[in-house]
This record gives structure tokens, sequence and C-alpha cells, in this order.
């Protein structure tokens, strides 16, 4: 669960995505990004909402092994060498 106002990237959701735990997140850009309708998703600063998908999510067993393979499948594609590759291109680039 991050139900952050603001987020740079999001990756403690995307670590816990890796290992198949589904998240609640906020309606973010970066959460979509990374890990598109693996997440439910809740408005910032939303406490029902929050409540709300917190409690969806223990109650629905096919809802979570849902996610959690799809938030599996999502994390798949960040891999820290994948992360290297591209910071390197951009260095080279800019330099």
């Amino acid at each position: 669960m991050q139900p952050s106002y603001l987020e740079g990237f999001g990756l403690p959701p995307l670590e816990a995505a890796a290992h198949g735990t589904p998240a609640i997140v906020s309606d973010l850009e970066c959460f979509a990004e990374t890990l598109g309708d693996a997440a439910l998703t809740v408005a910032p600063g939303d406490a029902d909402a929050l409540a709300e998908a917190l409690l969806r999510l223990a109650r629905d067993d096919a809802l979570r092994a849902r996610l959690g393979e799809a938030a599996r499948r999502r994390a798949a594609a960040y891999t820290w060498e994948r992360s290297a590759a591209t910071l390197h291109a951009l260095l080279q680039r800019a330099a």
C-alpha cells in the first residue's frame, strides 16, 4: 500500500509486485506507468476509498490472485540490468 500525494517512481509497490503481492496505490501517473491495472488505485487523501480498497482486497481471493499475477508480470519488465543499460545510454548521449 502506498497512498502517496506525490511520488517520483514508487519502488516499494514495484518490489512487492515482483513477489506477486498486490498493491493499493494512489491514482498517480508514476503508478499507472509502472503497475498499470495490476494494482487497485485510490484518489490521494481519500481515506474512505482507501479503506474500501483494503476491505475489497482482503475479502476477494480471486481479485488478490489476479492482481498478484498481473503485478508479477508488470514487475518483470523492470530489472536492474535494464535500468543500468538505460542510464548508460542516457549518459552516453549527454556526453
